[in-house]
């Protein structure tokens, strides 16, 4: 029988402050690991499990390693500098992968007066429906019951990830199901094998997906006849399709408004915000703009947007919003334009195979758009004899989920390949997975 190996992720919870020597992080993945200007002062022997020996510097190349049992089992040895490098958790790597394995888009962000606490994203199924995906790093359970509980003093759901599951107590579960809030363990979303290779667990969409049955309402479930809240007058060229990760899909697209409807709402809201938040924002746009506000009139805000923006007063806000200069709890940063987004998955547009539980080939196709920016040509190594037939069974699904009749993928005399009418893209860590994608009949 394989003796039981507790996963690697328990390194986070058991060395002091977060770091420590190569030999101390043991099997955790270097992947994940950022090497800091510090030295250690003690290592661990060669020969015995949790036996120490001091480090002892003679000179800057004359480093040896006494060690502190009383007995003094272990030989004294000489010591190499990068054995005494300390190393940390690279903290933006870390949020990077699970997000990737779960499907959020990622916001990386320390919030400052919890313990351990890190922001990590948002996960976004639909516009009025977002949650804050949270990380706890500490090192024992009652910290991990502090910070729930104040994070349960919100009203805002959140998602927390914590280093392993054991790390959960029944406190924690209970009150964060009270809340309607989830807890899962890194080692619900990701396994390390015996050659530090890091796979994501299917099981962790599962388990996102569960909870977000749980707190959405049913028009925004998985359904067999499932169609998009298109508003009357929008076009294929106001969508926004949106990869955070392979098997997850974000759409958006304005409420029937004009950007001077959306801009005369946002300086509105401005007035709204005090004095000095107001003027922090006023400098971000400047900063952004790389000009000096004078006027905060819908003209100039318009002019700007079209000039830097194609004219989108979503990718503008959604710029501000990303922006770090920002602290994650800014009312503008916090503020919701009127905006539909929905999370869709291979179910929703019938791109999943029931009996195999594959993604089909319009699926793919997609994931080709958001990798080549939304074109496809004959000479793409993405394309070939029958891109044609799935590209029209691409094009009737979308119709009808968007109950648009004009084709969204048409075919480009200028350019020489089929040209998405609407924006599609994927976040960067998706983009390195599709990397070697080819679409395939």
């Amino acid at each position: 029988m394989t003796p039981y190996q507790s996963p690697p992720w328990r390194k986070l919870t058991e060395l002091s402050g977060g770091k420590g020597v190569k030999a101390e992080w043991q099997d955790f993945p270097a992947e994940f690991l950022a090497i800091t200007n510090e030295q250690a002062s003690a290592i661990p022997c060669n020969d015995r499990a949790g036996c120490y020996m001091n480090v002892v510097q003679h000179g800057p190349s004359d480093i040896v390693g006494i060690c502190t049992s009383d007995t003094k089992q272990c030989d004294r040895r000489t010591l190499k500098k990068s054995e005494l490098a300390l190393y940390r958790v690279d903290h933006k790597k870390l949020a990077t992968k699970i997000a990737e394995a779960i499907g959020f888009t990622e916001q990386h962000e320390k919030i400052t007066g919890y313990t351990a606490l890190w922001k990590f994203g948002v996960l976004n199924p639909q516009a009025e429906h977002s949650f804050p995906v949270y990380c706890f790093l500490g090192q024992t359970s009652s910290q991990l019951d502090k910070i729930v509980n104040l994070l349960c003093m919100k009203e805002q759901k959140f998602l927390l990830i914590t280093p392993t599951n054991s790390l959960i107590s029944n406190a924690s579960s209970e009150a964060s199901s009270r809340h309607k809030s989830k807890l899962i363990g890194i080692d619900d979303v990701m396994t390390v094998d015996d050659a530090g290779k890091i796979t994501t667990k299917d099981s962790a969409q599962t388990i996102v997906s569960n909870w977000l049955e749980t707190v959405l309402p049913k028009s925004a479930k998985l359904g067999s006849e499932y169609q998009f809240p298109t508003p009357a007058g929008v076009t294929w060229e106001q969508f926004i399709f949106e990869f955070p990760s392979t098997e997850v899909l974000l759409v958006s697209t304005p409420k029937a408004s004009s950007l001077t409807d959306q801009l005369n709402e946002f300086i509105s809201l401005l007035g709204e915000i005090d004095k000095n938040s107001h003027s922090s924002f006023m400098s971000l746009v400047t900063q952004l703009f790389q000009e000096t506000v004078y006027d905060e009139s819908v003209s100039w805000f318009a002019e700007k947007i079209n000039a830097n923006f194609n004219g989108s007063f979503d990718e503008f806000f959604k710029h501000i919003k990303n922006s770090t200069l920002i602290p994650f709890d800014h009312p503008v940063k916090t503020y919701r334009w009127d905006t539909i987004q929905q999370r869709i998955e291979p179910e929703h547009l019938k791109m999943k195979d029931q009996r195999s539980g594959k993604r089909t080939n319009q699926w793919m196709l997609l994931l080709v758009l958001a990798k080549t920016g939304g074109s496809l040509s004959w000479q793409d190594s993405d394309a070939d004899d029958k891109l044609k037939k799935q590209k029209q069974s691409l094009m009737k699904k979308l119709k009808e989920t968007f109950q648009l009749s004009d084709d969204p993928i048409p075919w480009s005399r200028k350019e020489k390949c089929y040209k998405a009418r609407f924006v599609i893209r994927a976040d960067d860590n998706v983009l390195r997975q599709l990397k070697g994608l080819q679409w395939q009949a």
